[in-house]
Order: structure tokens, then sequence, then C-alpha cells
């Protein structure tokens, strides 16, 4: 039916009411009522963990703070929180007890090359979303990863997932992935058709909302094409 592609920096109050506005748009053409909102929410704590990935690498970069060295990672999270924290709090993101100013990410971000893509494909069967981020995954970025994946496929909601494990994410103030199973639930999708996975260059979440009943995902097609083979 049709695709769209974003590229994103900074996830911005404007781009927020860009996306938000145009998922509205995605639920009257496919007339689906209560969709747009749903995505909506699911995509951008996508693209704020992807928008994230990559404002720590900088971070980390200018600080000089080591991903190898688990004291050094560690320090290096809890100022990137405060930066993190400020740099979206203050409007004008001026500089503040040493912290990095938005001109200064914004600068770091162009000469790095780091941008997150969100590519968005839609036909009769279902909506495809791919939010593509040029930064990589860390080894210890990924078992965290997929320790709290694994967390939040056993919580039945929010309440319950905080009660048994905890602060969500203690790399930023919003509450990460985990957050993207929970709302996949409760919108009554399936949360196996969410993907996180890793190539040469980038992290690649993919999620698929099916629009008919008898669709196959993504990951169930590829395995029975290629084990039909063997």
């Amino acid at each position: 039916m049709f695709k769209q592609e974003f590229e994103i920096e900074i996830l911005d109050d404007n781009f927020k009411e860009k996306l938000f506005n145009y998922f509205q748009e995605v639920e009257k053409k496919i007339q689906k009522p209560g969709i747009g909102e749903i995505i909506f929410h699911i995509v951008y704590e996508l693209i704020n963990n992807a928008i994230k990935a990559n404002l720590k690498r900088i971070f980390f970069l200018k600080k000089g703070y080591s991903f190898d060295n688990q004291e050094e990672y560690h320090k290096g999270l809890i100022e990137f929180r405060k930066s993190y924290q400020y740099l979206f709090k203050n409007k004008n993101g001026n500089e503040h007890k040493g912290l990095i100013n938005k001109k200064e990410w914004l600068e770091a971000l162009k000469d790095l090359g780091l941008k997150v893509r969100l590519v968005i494909d839609v036909d009769h069967n279902r909506i495809l979303i791919y939010v593509i981020n040029n930064t990589k995954m860390l080894p210890e970025e990924e078992k965290r990863l997929r320790e709290s994946l694994s967390h939040a496929m056993k919580s039945k909601d929010l309440m319950d997932f905080i009660i048994n494990y905890g602060q969500i994410d203690e790399e930023g103030e919003g509450l990460g992935l985990p957050l993207v199973i929970l709302l996949i639930k409760d919108a009554g999708f399936k949360p196996d058709y969410f993907r996180v996975y890793k190539d040469e260059k980038n992290t690649i979440a993919r999620i698929e909302f099916p629009l008919t009943e008898n669709y196959i995902p993504i990951r169930e097609r590829w395995q029975k094409n290629n084990y039909s083979n063997l």
C-alpha cells in the first residue's frame, strides 16, 4: 500500500508531533480505530532508545570512558544520565555544571554520522516497522537488553515488572525497551512479533503489527522456508 522513511538525530517536540500525526493518518488509511496512538507510543520509545545509544557513544568518547572497564562504564552511565536529562529538560540546552550542551551533541552526531532511520511499510496484511540505529550494540549492552526483554516477557504488566525486577532502564530516564514489550501485550499483539538484532554496522529493532488473522510473521516464514529445504 505505502512506505515511508524518516531520518532522526534528536527526538524533539516538533518531530514527536509529526510522528503522532503520521500514525493518525495511517490509522485512517487502514481503518483500524485506536491503532495509531498505540503504534506511536511503541515507535516513540524505540526511537528514543536508539537516540540514547548514539548520544551515549558521544558522551563516552568525549569524556574518555571505557566501555570495557566495568567500573568506568557504570560511572559513565551515571554522568551520561545527568547530561541526557538536562539536554531534554532544559529548553535551550545550554552548558551547565560541566555537562555537554545541545550544540555539542548535535555537532558530534553530525561529525560521527550517527543517526536513526525509521522505516514504515504498510500493506493489507501488516504494518512493518524498522528502527535502525547505526551504533552497533556492544556485548555488555546486548546482555542487559536480552535480560530486560526476558523479564518483560514474563511480566503481566508494568507494575508487575517494577515489583519483580526493579528499575527498568538504568541507562536513562525513559522506560526502555521492556516497556515496548508491555505496550505490545497491552495492545493485544504478540510480543513475539518484536525483534532486536544487529548486523555488521547497525542495531535494528523490528516490529510487525498484523492486520489479518492469517498473517504469518517474518521469523516464522523464514524458518518454514529454510527448514523445508533441509
